[in-house]
């Protein structure tokens, strides 16, 4: 699990720039499969692009290579120089922000900092 529970990146060694390319695969391709229920989906609710951010993610970088070969969206978000995975808009169904939720609890409980985070409109 990553070491820095209050999901403040800047200051985590588990950042996604130091993780092993072939970890970062091996953990997304189990991302892939998450499914949110109707109990994630009541807890969550929002309306706006949904993001799973990384710092020092780079479009680049192997890292975001091997999250792009199993079918994450790998995008900036508007005003940011950061990148990150686009899981979707959440049109007030809380369906992806659950969904952004669970990759990113997946993501750190495979010690790859990230947090879950969105653009409201």
């Amino acid at each position: 699990m990553c070491i820095n529970k209050s999901y403040d990146c800047k200051n985590c060694p588990n950042q996604i720039h130091n993780v092993d390319p072939l970890k970062v695969k091996e953990v997304a391709k189990a991302a892939v499969n998450i499914q949110v229920n109707g109990e994630d989906i009541k807890r969550a609710y929002g309306c706006g692009r949904v993001y799973v951010s990384f710092l020092k993610l780079r479009k680049t970088s192997k890292q975001a290579k091997a999250l792009e070969s199993v079918g994450f969206n790998i995008t900036r978000r508007p005003h940011s120089t950061q990148y990150h995975i686009y899981v979707g808009y959440d049109n007030a169904t809380g369906r992806q922000l659950a969904y952004g939720k669970k990759l990113a609890k997946h993501f750190n409980d495979n010690d790859i900092c990230c947090y879950c985070d969105g653009d409201d409109d």
